[in-house]
């Protein structure tokens, strides 16, 4: 079983990888995803999902 730690750092791995994926990088500023909280880099999913869904949308 995973400890809390582990958990977190997989749950943080998971929106890394999500947002690479997504072709992000870096956030506004600059800094890397890697120097991103957590609350920030599901920020940052958030937004982009939504900018997403509203292209999506807006497509048809």
């Amino acid at each position: 079983m995973q400890s809390y730690e582990q958990h977190l750092e997989t749950q943080r791995e998971r929106v890394l990888h999500q947002l690479i994926n997504y072709g992000c990088y870096k956030a506004k500023d600059g800094r890397h995803l890697y120097e991103l909280s957590m609350l920030e880099l599901k920020t940052m999913y958030t937004e982009i999902q939504k900018q997403r869904i509203n292209s999506v949308l807006g497509e048809r």
